[in-house]
C-alpha cells in the first residue's frame, strides 16, 4: 500500500523534531493511522491528515468501529478522510464540515510507454517541442538551506497567486530528516534558471512539492519536459505512485489542466470531517433520522447495513 506523505513515517519524523506530538493508532483493516495531537485543557484533540487506509475486504461495521477507536478518549477528532464512505463516517459520529476535494495522482505501475500514450495531444505535443529543441535539465537529490534560491521564487509566487505552501524551514527539516528524500528537477538556459520542480520521496510514493517557471522556462515547455523526466525517473526507482496535489478547476484550471494532461487521474477524497463530545450524540441521531427516510431495501435483498 502506498501510503500518502501525511501518513508515511517520514513526516512523522519531520514533525517530531520540532516537538509535536504525534500518534500511530493501530486499527483492524488499514494501515496504522497517524494522528497529529495537541493537549487543549480539557482533552486532546487530534488531527487526521489522508487517513484512514482501508484494506480491501474490509466490512463497514469493521470501518465504524475503527473509527470508534480512533475518536475514543478525545475531546475531538479533525479528519481529512482519504477515502471513507461518507455514511460510514456518519454512523460513527461525524459530521461533515468541507466538500471533498479532488486530486491528481499518476501510476507509476504501468510502463512507460503506456504511461505517454496516456498524455494529452497537446501535452505530448509540448514535450516532444522540448526534447527536440534540447532543453537544459538536472536532477538532483538535496537538502535544501533556508536560502536556496527556489524559495524565494516560491515565496514571490504564493504572494501574487495568494496562495500557501509549507514554510521553508519545514521543507528542510523534512530534507535533513529524510536524508536523499528530497528530489529537485531544474531547467536553465545559459546557466541561469528558468524553471524547476521539487519533489519529496515517502516510501513508494513520489509528492510535487514545489514548482516555480519564469516566462522563458513558459516559453521552453520546461515544467512539462521536468515533469516527464520526474515521472521517468520515480517508475524506474520502483515508486508506485505520483502525487501531483489537489485539481481545481474554478481557481485553477490551467494547472488542473496541466496536471491532468501529464496522464494522471483525478480522484476525489472523502472531505473533511469532525467528531467531538458535544456533536458525536447528534451526529448519531442525524444519521439514524435520516436512515428511517431512505428506501427500504427490496424484502427478498439481505439487509447489510448496520445501525448507527
Amino acid at each position: 500500500m502506498t501510503l500518502p506523505l501525511q501518513q508515511h513515517c517520514s513526516y512523522q519524523a519531520c514533525l517530531a523534531t520540532l516537538g509535536r506530538h504525534i500518534a500511530f493508532e493501530d486499527i483492524y483493516g488499514a494501515a496504522p493511522v497517524l494522528m497529529l495531537e495537541r493537549w487543549f485543557g480539557l482533552g486532546w484533540v487530534s488531527l487526521i491528515s489522508r487517513g484512514p487506509l482501508w484494506q480491501d475486504g474490509v466490512s463497514e461495521i469493521e470501518m465504524v468501529q475503527g473509527l470508534k477507536r480512533l475518536t475514543a478518549g478525545r475531546m475531538a477528532t479533525l479528519l481529512n478522510d482519504e477515502m471513507t464512505p461518507p455514511q460510514i463516517l456518519r454512523r460513527a459520529g461525524f459530521v461533515s464540515l468541507l466538500t471533498p476535494q479532488t486530486l491528481a495522482e499518476i501510476d507509476l505501475t504501468t510502463s512507460q510507454a503506456d504511461h505517454r500514450a496516456a498524455l494529452h495531444g497537446k501535452w505530448r505535443n509540448r514535450l516532444v517541442k522540448a526534447e527536440l529543441d534540447g532543453l537544459w535539465w538536472r536532477h538532483v537529490r538535496v537538502t535544501p538551506a533556508p536560502d536556496h534560491w527556489l524559495f524565494a521564487k516560491s515565496a514571490a509566487q504564493q504572494r501574487e497567486k495568494s496562495y500557501k505552501a509549507w514554510p521553508p524551514a519545514l521543507t528542510c527539516l523534512f530534507g535533513e530528516t529524510n536524508p536523499g528524500a528530497v528530489h529537485l528537477f531544474e531547467a536553465r538556459a545559459k546557466g541561469v534558471p528558468i524553471a524547476a520542480m521539487m519533489f519529496l520521496a515517502h516510501g513508494t510514493g513520489l509528492t510535487y512539492h514545489i514548482g516555480w517557471t519564469s516566462p522563458a522556462g513558459r516559453h521552453a515547455n520546461a515544467h512539462t519536459l521536468l515533469l516527464w523526466k520526474a515521472s521517468c525517473w520515480a517508475r524506474g526507482q520502483g515508486f508506485e505512485r505520483l502525487d501531483l496535489g489537489f485539481v481545481d478547476t474554478d481557481t485553477a484550471p490551467g494547472l488542473a489542466r496541466f496536471k491532468l494532461g501529464a496522464g494522471a487521474t483525478a480522484r476525489t477524497l472523502g472531505g473533511t470531517w469532525l467528531h467531538s463530545r458535544a456533536t458525536a450524540p447528534f451526529a448519531r441521531i442525524a444519521n439514524a433520522l435520516r436512515r428511517s427516510k431512505a428506501p427500504h431495501p427490496a424484502s427478498f435483498c439481505p439487509n447489510t447495513q448496520i445501525q448507527g
